[in-house]
């Protein structure tokens, strides 16, 4: 099966207020299986397949859907700056933990 075909679907209706999700994508099975392992009477695994995909009902109401506005160059630049300071400090902690 080719990554193409590794589907993603999230279907719901106005009627119900239960949402399908069919994945083949690891982060979204990690994240659903994570969440209905905490909330199972929200989400619950009703699929599994031989070719990795994976089949969940979960209130609609948890659902959400964002959307990210493009950042401009000087914006880009400017997170890499905060991202790279804070991996700093985050390495100079971790080399003072294992001082010890």
């Amino acid at each position: 099966m080719t990554n193409y075909e590794k589907e993603t679907i999230i279907n719901f209706n106005e009627a119900e207020a239960v949402a399908t999700v069919y994945t083949y994508n690891g982060t979204m099975k990690r994240k659903l299986a994570t969440f209905s392992a905490h909330y199972p009477e929200l989400c619950k695994l009703t699929r599994k397949d031989k070719t990795g995909a994976v089949t969940y009902e979960i209130d609609k109401a948890r659902l959400s859907v964002n959307f990210t506005k493009p950042l401009t160059e000087e914006q880009r630049a400017k997170m890499i700056e905060r991202g790279k300071a804070k991996t700093e400090v985050l390495e100079k902690a971790r080399e003072m933990r294992f001082k010890r």
